[in-house]
């Protein structure tokens, strides 16, 4: 089977969609398929990741907020969408894949039918406008006039008083909507993904796939130092706001690690705590030496997080994780098997201390989150279930 898969982000410079993306590649690939990818990126090139060939189409840049709708979800689209029907044609696609909101947008405009048309929702982009189903510092069900004025107005202080945008993007929400449903097959990443796309699509038409984690490229845990993890952006929906807290309840001898970058970056260094350890942007390599080398994960996030990579990493890494209960993260997480869902910071805290100092308890978290990552997220695991999807009955039941 040949499968293009077309995207907004993809490695090496890309953050968790773009991975999941080329997970999936390598895994499709190491099953006798051969996989395109396609993607905007910063410039226009042609290269090999790891015995995939991959198509970078420049994305358009320097673009204001105000322009920044238009700018995406029509004429980038428009141009992607181009792309992509020469390059199935010329690779002869049996299925066309798209990976978030701009593909999924690009392959309607795809001139003729041919072959079948597969999005991934890794976020919430057909509902929100800003993808995040979360405003005014808790979830939220969804965009409405007032609420979506206040939310991006929080997001781009510049279109704050900008209310003639407001039936621009109601509109943009729509056009997303029926790009979704033009495709033959939907995928969400998760069980409560899915269940927000419930009142869009025909049940028959969505499936819960979930991403993949290779076990094996993460590697086995070096000898764990005493203290907590945190990775990903440093933004109010992060619950980054929370990390200086929880730092301060954890005992003597115990640091936060902090990888990430963000609006809240500044707020936390001036806590001038010695315990909260600010390393900023960290590389992906870098990050996977962290988890195998820490005791525990934290993720504050209060957004209703779709299905984070994060987690799926560190359960990889044999690394247990606490989180709230927010979004796919009770896919996540098996509470008491591979980490903990909690209901506060300071909850956090406490669990996460007592797993970094009770060897027991973290040893069985250890083997726990590994064994979740293997029976959920491997690509043994996870790719039967999206050739059942693409129609690939045979492999899929094998």
């Amino acid at each position: 089977m040949r499968v293009l898969l077309v995207t907004e982000s993809y490695p090496p410079s890309a953050g968790g969609s773009g991975w999941s993306a080329h997970q999936l590649a390598k895994a499709l690939v190491g099953r006798g398929h051969s996989v395109l990818v396609a993607y905007l990126g910063r410039r226009h090139a042609t290269y090999n990741l790891e015995g995939i060939p991959v198509w970078e189409l420049k994305r358009i840049e320097g673009v204001p907020p105000g322009a920044r709708l238009v700018a995406q979800e029509i004429l980038e689209a428009v141009r992607l969408g181009r792309t992509v029907a020469t390059l199935r044609e010329d690779f002869g696609a049996d299925v066309v894949h798209a990976q978030h909101r701009i593909s999924t947008l690009a392959l309607g405009y795809l001139g003729d039918r041919s072959g079948m048309l597969v999005a991934t929702v890794r976020d919430y982009w057909p509902l929100c406008d800003t993808g995040q189903l979360y405003a005014d510092g808790r979830p939220c069900d969804g965009c409405t006039g007032v609420r979506i004025g206040r939310c991006i107005g929080q997001r781009y202080p510049v279109l704050r008083y900008a209310l003639p945008i407001l039936p621009v993007m109601a509109s943009a929400r729509r056009r997303r909507q029926e790009a979704l449903r033009r495709m033959d097959a939907v995928i969400a990443v998760s069980r409560f993904v899915a269940a927000k796309l419930g009142a869009l699509l025909p049940t028959a038409r969505l499936s819960v796939v979930h991403n993949i984690v290779d076990v094996a490229e993460v590697g086995p845990a070096i000898e764990r130092l005493p203290h907590a993890l945190f990775v990903g952006k440093l933004e109010p929906n992060k619950g980054a706001h929370l990390l200086a807290q929880i730092a301060r309840s954890l005992p003597r001898g115990m640091d936060l690690i902090v990888a990430g970058d963000g609006r809240l970056l500044q707020t936390l260094a001036r806590q001038g705590m010695d315990n909260l350890r600010l390393l900023g942007w960290t590389p992906k390599e870098h990050v996977t030496e962290l988890m195998r080398r820490c005791s525990v994960l934290v993720l504050p996030s209060l957004w209703p997080e779709p299905l984070s990579r994060t987690l799926l990493e560190a359960s990889a890494a044999g690394l247990p994780s606490v989180a709230f209960p927010v979004g796919g993260n009770p896919e996540a997480i098996v509470d008491d098997l591979s980490g903990y869902l909690v209901g506060s910071a300071d909850e956090m805290a406490e669990r996460a201390a007592r797993i970094a100092v009770d060897h027991g308890l973290r040893r069985r978290l250890s083997e726990g989150a590994v064994q979740l990552a293997r029976s959920r997220f491997s690509d043994e695991a996870v790719l039967p279930n999206l050739l059942r999807v693409y129609g690939h009955t045979s492999e899929a039941s094998a």
